[in-house]
């Protein structure tokens, strides 16, 4: 087994950490717990004593509380990585820590030893990736150290003196933030951002280059260039990305002097990552030259989309949302979580149709789960369009099974079963029941099909029948009314005028002549 990682405990409730202490078998999991302090002061004694590599820290303490001892600690030991614990209520203040270089949190609910056990191991294997990008020579420490600054920097807590120093490892005119980013996960392997940039730089005379941030999809460099090699970088990064859709470049504008450096990372390279989300398509992206701000359209209107839907207008209401969703996906200032929520919505409020027009979901109940998670989960707009997409298609070929299953229905049936119980008080309501059918869409089929509404066949048959017994029996109008589903005898009538212009009196009067 290798070196142990050195754990440093730091909490004022001493049952944490005793639970902490107890949870794992530290030493065979490849960690030592070299010791524990119940506050920030008492921890930043302990450090020089024990040199850890990673502490996990309580943010409320008393003396020194976690938010003042993890700046002080950054200060002095920015090379250890910090774990913060927190409650619930204290998680949006924990966030703000991790602008000084927090690693990870844990929630104090949540800790046991599995979580925190998984925490440690994914901070060591962020501590393996940052020692992998440096080149192993003799440059290694000195590559860390100045990888350490720029980070002191973008955190806001460097010295003068170590600003002066940075400064000397970047003897151009000029600077400019530039990120790789993967748009395809598929294709990562492929893809070796160090690579990349070097064949960049190389392409620029005496232009400098430091890697800034690693994560999964994105590498973050500052290149330190002349004035006049700044349109040669844009140049040889399009012209190097022409052909391929693998990943998107981000380029900041240029800027003169180091403590700039968190500025331009704030309002132009992160606020270019948001935009992201809606341009992945595009290959290279400069601050200076987005693309144009779309124009506001009018507001979707979900209720007019869910009465197309209920009204089995579902071509229409699908091209409806497509052509709100064509604009989001272009407005690419908008907010990237209100847009994955509208793609939520629309698929609870297409579910709460469909069960509320009765048709078969229960083989799909899972699987829209799994359409929230993706769409949820999306790295861009367009991930979580194809799942909004699918969803849809999804539902179109229930309707289509539902459709296909009330056509192959002989419609001699439903005549039938009109022709039986035309004396009953029917309803659309009843039939649709019998026939296991959504009345308003058995509405329409019936129309569509047979030319008639179901009221105006059911009329139809009534009359019918009551001509039949006019003119063959000496029963009375009266009782020929109730006989054929009409508990009034005076609407029986005015009915059977409007029908056949003519009275039941006087039509029995001339079948008998």
């Amino acid at each position: 087994m290798g070196s142990l990682i050195k754990v440093l405990i730091v909490d004022d409730e001493m049952l944490i950490r005793q639970g902490i202490l107890h949870y794992v078998n530290w030493e065979k999991e490849g960690f030592d717990i070299v010791g524990e302090a119940s506050n920030g002061v008492e921890a930043l004694a302990l450090i020089e004593k024990t040199k850890p590599d990673i502490i996990i820290t309580d943010i409320v303490m008393p003396v020194m509380d976690g938010t003042e001892f993890i700046k002080q600690l950054k200060k002095e030991h920015p090379q250890i990585d910090v774990i913060v614990l927190s409650s619930f209520n204290n998680f949006d203040y924990v966030r703000s820590t991790f602008q000084s270089g927090v690693a990870d949190y844990i929630l104090k609910p949540k800790l046991d030893g599995i979580i925190l056990l998984e925490t440690l191991k994914r901070v060591v294997t962020n501590r393996s990736h940052e020692k992998q990008l440096v080149n192993v020579d003799e440059t290694v420490d000195q590559q860390k150290s100045i990888s350490d600054l720029f980070k002191k920097i973008l955190a806001g807590y460097a010295s003068t003196s170590e600003l002066e120093l940075l400064k000397k490892t970047l003897p151009n005119e000029m600077c400019c933030l530039v990120e790789l980013n993967v748009t395809n996960l598929d294709e990562q392997t492929a893809i070796k951002p160090l690579e990349q940039i070097e064949f960049i730089v190389q392409s620029l005379e005496e232009s400098v280059c430091h890697l800034l941030e690693r994560t999964e999809r994105a590498s973050t460099f500052i290149i330190n260039l002349s004035i006049d090699a700044y349109d040669l970088l844009i140049k040889t990064i399009t012209d190097r990305n022409h052909l391929t859709s693998k990943f998107t470049w981000l380029i900041t504008e240029q800027f003169n002097h180091v403590d700039q450096l968190p500025t331009i990372y704030q309002e132009q390279l992160v606020m270019m990552r948001k935009y992201l989300f809606y341009l992945t398509d595009h290959r290279v992206l400069r601050y200076g030259e987005l693309p144009d701000e779309v124009k506001s359209e009018v507001p979707f209107d979900l209720n007019y989309f869910i009465e197309l839907f209920k009204y089995k207008k579902v071509d229409e209401s699908i091209y409806y949302l497509n052509k709100h969703i064509d604009y989001l996906g272009h407005d690419y200032r908008g907010d990237s979580v209100a847009f994955k929520s509208f793609l939520g919505n629309i698929i609870f409020n297409v579910m709460v149709v469909m069960d509320l027009l009765k048709y078969d979901t229960n083989d799909f109940e899972k699987d829209k789960y799994d359409y929230f998670n993706q769409i949820n989960n999306a790295y861009s707009a367009s991930e979580a369009r194809t799942a909004l997409d699918q969803f849809m298609l999804e539902i179109k070929a229930i309707i289509k099974k539902a459709d296909s299953k009330l056509q192959t229905t002989n419609m001699s049936l439903l005549l039938a079963y009109i022709d039986e119980h035309y004396s009953e008080s029917i309803s659309l309501t009843e039939l649709a029941k019998h026939f296991h059918f959504n009345p308003s869409y058995l509405s329409a089929y019936f129309s569509t099909h047979h030319n008639l509404g179901f009221s105006e066949y059911l009329t139809q048959v009534r009359i019918q029948k009551a001509k039949e017994l006019l003119e063959n029996s000496q029963i009375s109008i009266s009782d020929i009314s109730g006989m054929i589903g009409y508990t009034d005898h005076s609407y029986f009538c005015k009915v059977f005028k409007k029908k056949t212009n003519k009275s039941p009196g006087s039509y029995r009067k001339d079948m008998l002549k």
